[in-house]
């Protein structure tokens, strides 16, 4: 889940939602119920990574240095006085972002300078005369993408981002998106911690029971949700 995934998590840090520190990889929660990382790369504090959400003009020396381009996330790409060339691309599944001229480039795992060095050398490469490339992080994109999807984590098969794909989606859908429950799970403690005007609230949703048929205790998840299905203590 990260890049995009890393820099939702960080926008929940920033309002005290989660926890402080965010690993990089895919994303999960421990027993305790903070954000930890299924194969961690790199660990970013939090208290460093603010200006993730700061408009693109904005962010630091330490973003462009220490930022490793993931999955999802949205970069602007600027080709100093080639303006047709410049560029809004999402990161697909594969690590690829779309560039005019040098079409599919894979840039997950670059940090942001190391991007934008890397692209100045494939548009050297019989394009261009001492290319000078620029890349942002788009934060308004990512922030809207980020409204389309809840995430699941805990005593799930597959740990992540959930795109709401239609208009409704309820706790036990969006679970079964996730890959199901393992088999430690403990599903009739669900939670559901969902922001709303600034406020956090933990939602208990019984799993369990709505697995028996009770389909009356199921809730519609909203964007931005984290599902969390802890692990059973017997």
């Amino acid at each position: 889940m990260k890049r995009l995934i890393l820099l939702l998590i960080v926008f929940f840090a920033g309002c005290n939602a989660l926890s402080s520190v965010v690993n990089r990889g895919g994303v999960g929660m421990n027993s305790a119920g903070n954000i930890s990382s299924g194969g961690a790369t790199s660990t970013i504090d939090v208290s460093e990574m603010k200006d993730a959400y700061l408009p693109s003009s904005k962010q630091s020396a330490y973003t462009k240095h220490k930022y490793l381009v993931e999955e999802k996330d949205v970069l602007d790409i600027e080709v100093r006085d080639e303006k047709n060339l410049n560029v809004t691309s999402r990161v697909s599944e594969k690590g690829e972002i779309w560039v005019p001229l040098l079409e599919n480039v894979e840039v997950k795992g670059l940090t942001i300078q190391e991007t934008e060095k890397f692209l100045e050398t494939r548009f050297e490469d019989g394009f261009l005369k001492d290319p000078k490339v620029t890349v942002r992080i788009n934060t308004k994109q990512m922030k809207e993408y980020s409204e389309k999807e809840v995430f699941v984590s805990g005593q799930v098969n597959k740990p992540g981002a959930v795109p709401l794909l239609g208009k409704y989606m309820t706790v036990f859908e969006a679970v079964n998106k996730a890959g199901g429950l393992t088999d430690i799970a403990w599903p009739s403690r669900t939670r559901v911690i969902r922001e709303e005007n600034g406020v956090k609230r933990k939602i208990k949703v019984n799993l369990r029971k709505v697995r028996k048929g009770d389909k009356s205790l199921d809730i519609l998840v909203k964007p931005g949700d984290v599902i969390f299905v802890p692990e059973t203590i017997f």
